[in-house]
């Protein structure tokens, strides 16, 4: 898993993850914030 987070003024605005699926075959993109969002990428 991979975190990215953004900070405005020393505050938390937004948190961003990726997360690589055990068999590699999608990868899913989580947004915390002001947007909150899942996304699920699959390979084929």
């Amino acid at each position: 898993m991979v975190a990215i987070t953004a900070e405005k003024d020393g505050q938390l605005m937004a948190l961003q993850t990726f997360e690589l699926s055990a068999v590699g075959k999608s990868l899913t993109a989580r947004t915390f914030g002001l947007l909150e969002q899942i996304v699920v990428f699959e390979h084929q």
